[in-house]
């Protein structure tokens, strides 16, 4: 039952999609909502929302310390709803809601994601991954992963997909409360269970076009030869840093970067080969490369 309901919101879903996942690792957001995604965060809007300890929440929040990758990440919260203005927003107890679905063909092999959770007791957070096919209300794959107790470091799930069938949308949907989605399960929504979610990947044969890669794919560099600054136009990274090294790998410069056109002086240089070498901020190495200053 939990699936053929998973099942019909997809499909009802698909006229909202975006061409392809989009911010996945949840960089980018407008006011409360993380672009790309659907989720309850209007009852901001028309109602008073508040966690367990009473104090004012938005149900899936943008969260900025020690993300696994970037500089935030989505927290969802189950919550509490008074005072609505609109019938559609109903008060009482709600688990929040993140959901994407976007058009394609492809049939991923699998799909990673980053995840740490605190589930009260009788309650379990869901997250949902379904391929549809271009009719019908039967999935050409999905997967379900359930979450209770507490998980306070980031862990990775690496979910394996199976097809029957083939695809025409895709469909990652999580909830703090499964029964927010899927009102038959046997838990209960309970005030305060949270959810945390981070880079998600898809994975075809092994391989996927990770952050990182698009990141290293769109960085532009120069000029080359260089004389008194260096130029490094990045896309999609925020908080990691550059290194210049010399030939033999010793440090000679090191500075932040992120997003946009960053520049650096490169006054204690003198004429000869130089190593870059482009970090994310977990201090993993992104992409590698030489260039020659000549002044």
């Amino acid at each position: 039952m939990k699936k053929i309901y998973y099942t019909i919101l997809s499909v009802l879903l698909i006229n909202g999609a975006a061409a392809q996942m989009n911010n996945s690792s949840f960089e980018n957001w407008t006011g409360n909502n993380p672009n790309g995604w659907s989720t309850n965060n209007n009852s901001v809007n028309v109602a008073t929302v508040k966690d367990d300890g009473g104090n004012a929440v938005v149900p899936v929040a943008k969260a900025s310390s020690g993300a696994i990758h970037g500089s935030s990440y989505a927290k969802l919260t189950t919550h509490n709803i008074t005072n609505s203005t609109i019938p559609a927003v109903v008060n009482g107890d709600h688990g929040a809601t993140l959901e994407q679905n976007f058009p394609t063909t492809t049939q991923y092999d699998s799909v990673v994601y980053y995840v740490k959770y605190n589930i009260k007791t009788g309650d379990q957070a869901v997250v949902s991954l379904t391929s549809m096919p271009s009719s019908g209300y039967t999935p050409s794959a999905s997967a379900y992963k359930y979450y209770s107790g507490t998980q306070g470091s980031w862990k990775k799930e690496v979910v394996p997909l199976t097809y029957t069938g083939a695809s025409a949308s895709f469909t990652f949907l999580s909830a703090s409360s499964e029964k927010e989605i899927n009102p038959i399960t046997g838990s209960d929504i309970k005030l305060g269970s949270s959810i945390s979610i981070d880079n998600i990947q898809f994975y075809k044969n092994g391989a996927t076009a990770s952050l990182d890669q698009i990141i290293a794919k769109n960085l532009k560099v120069y000029p080359n030869p260089a004389k008194n600054t260096i130029h490094f136009d990045v896309s999609f990274l925020e908080n990691g840093s550059i290194s210049i090294c010399s030939i033999l790998g010793q440090e000679i410069i090191s500075s932040p970067i992120s997003n946009g056109l960053n520049t650096v002086y490169l006054d204690k240089l003198t004429n000869g080969v130089y190593i870059y070498i482009l970090k994310n901020n977990n201090g993993e190495t992104i992409k590698t490369d030489k260039f020659i200053v000549n002044k």
